[in-house]
């Protein structure tokens, strides 16, 4: 059997182009609801911390941004990270109570 090289590799290149999107949205299904967005790590650790303690699971999507724009360019000096905090939406208020310490 004579493969074509170039031809196995297009069809290996669109399969993982499509597949990983596909897998990375079934991963995502249970964890639909965003409850909190941190725009730092102090923030990110806080709000997750509560979450493990109240016995809650999450998802998070990491954004990272590289600096705040200033009037002479671009300020590296601080985390401008931000992370979206998602959970299931059966837990919504449960994540929510943790996380705003609403007792």
């Amino acid at each position: 059997m004579d493969w074509d090289f170039p031809l196995v590799l297009t069809i290996v290149v669109l399969g993982v182009i499509i597949v990983l999107p596909a897998i990375s949205s079934l991963k995502e299904r249970g964890y639909r609801c965003l409850v909190y967005t941190a725009f730092n790590n102090n923030d990110y650790f806080k709000a997750t911390s509560r979450l493990r303690a109240a016995g809650i699971k999450y998802d998070i999507k990491i954004r990272l941004n590289s600096g705040y724009p200033s009037p002479s360019g671009y300020s590296t000096s601080h985390d401008y990270t931000q992370y979206d905090i998602y959970v299931k939406k059966e837990e919504e208020h449960k994540a929510q109570r943790a996380i705003h310490d609403l007792h």
